[in-house]
C-alpha cells in the first residue's frame, strides 16, 4: 500500500507587532508629559464646574442687595452693610477665578489661612443671606455660642455654610425659619444650620451628598452639599445630615479646632 506523506501544518500568522509597528506606537502614546497635561487639564473641568456653582451663589445673594438698593438709598446702616457683606463676596469670587488659573497653569495654589474667627465668618454669611430669605418669608436666625480658630480656611468655611443656608432656604415655604448654632464638643467645634422643610428620606441622606444628586424635582443642582462635604474632609471633619423631631432637616459640620486651643474655652 503507497504511504501518503502528511502535510506540514498550517502556520499561524505572526501576532506580534514589528518594529515599524512598535516604533508607530511608541511615536503615537502619550509620554508623563502628555498624561500630566490630561490630568491637569481634568481637574480644571472639575474645579470649573465648582467655581461656576460658588460663583452663582454669590451673585444671587449679591443681586439681592442690588434689587433693594433703591428703596435704601437713604438707609447709611443698609449701604454700610451693602458695601461690606458685598466687598466680601466679590473678593470671595476672585480668589476661586485665581484658583483656577492657577491650577490650568499647573501652579499650586498656596493654602488658605485656618479660620480664626468662625463666629465672624457664621454672622457674615446670614447678613449676606437675610436679605433673600426675607423676601421669601422665612426667618433666618443665629445663635454663636462658642468660638475658636478651626483647620479650616475661612473662604473654605463661607462656601459650606452658603451651600447649606441657601439649600435650606430653597426646601423651606413662607413662614418658616432656618436657624444656625454653634457648639464646642471637645476637640471639635460644631456648626448646624437646620430648617422646617419637607427632610431628606432615609434612603437618600447619603445620596445627596454624591455629585449632581438632587431630590426637587425642577431644575438642576446637586454640586452643593458634595462640594461642602469634600470641603469638610479635607479639614479632617465630618458633615451629616439628620431629620429633625420637629420636622425638617438638621446638618452638621464637625470641624477639628486648631492645635494648641484650650479644651473649655467658650464651651457650651
Amino acid at each position: 500500500m503507497e504511504s501518503r506523506s502528511q502535510a506540514p501544518p498550517p502556520v499561524a500568522p505572526s501576532t506580534s507587532p514589528t518594529q515599524g509597528e512598535r516604533a508607530r506606537v511608541a511615536r503615537n502614546s502619550p509620554g508623563p508629559a502628555d498624561l500630566e497635561q490630561l490630568s491637569r487639564l481634568a481637574g480644571v473641568g472639575e474645579l470649573l464646574a465648582e467655581v461656576v456653582h460658588e460663583v452663582r451663589n454669590g451673585l444671587v445673594s449679591i443681586k439681592t442687595f442690588v434689587q433693594l438698593l433703591p428703596e435704601h438709598r437713604d438707609d447709611p446702616e443698609f449701604q454700610t452693610r451693602f458695601r461690606e457683606v458685598t466687598g466680601e463676596e466679590f473678593e470671595r469670587i476672585e480668589r476661586l477665578l485665581a484658583a483656577v488659573l492657577d491650577q490650568a497653569s499647573g501652579q499650586r495654589a498656596a493654602p488658605e489661612a485656618r479660620a480664626s474667627e468662625p463666629v465672624a465668618v457664621i454672622e457674615s454669611v446670614a447678613s449676606l443671606l437675610k436679605l433673600r430669605a426675607d423676601k421669601r418669608g422665612v426667618e433666618l436666625t443665629s445663635e454663636c455660642l462658642a468660638s475658636g480658630p478651626l483647620a479650616i480656611g475661612d473662604d473654605a468655611l463661607r462656601q459650606v455654610l452658603l451651600n447649606l443656608v441657601l439649600n435650606a432656604l430653597s426646601v423651606s415655604e413662607r413662614g418658616d425659619a432656618v436657624h444656625l448654632a454653634t457648639h464646642r464638643r471637645g476637640p471639635f467645634y460644631e456648626i448646624r444650620v437646620e430648617d422646617q422643610g419637607p427632610g431628606v428620606g432615609r434612603a437618600d441622606r447619603e445620596r445627596i451628598f454624591e455629585p449632581f444628586f438632587t431630590t426637587r424635582s425642577e431644575g438642576a443642582g446637586g454640586l452643593g452639599l458634595a462640594i461642602s462635604r469634600r470641603l469638610v474632609e479635607q479639614a479632617g471633619g465630618t458633615l451629616t445630615i439628620r431629620t429633625r423631631p420637629a420636622g425638617g432637616s438638621s446638618f452638621r459640620i464637625r470641624v477639628p479646632l486648631r492645635d494648641g486651643e484650650p479644651e473649655d474655652a467658650g464651651a457650651s
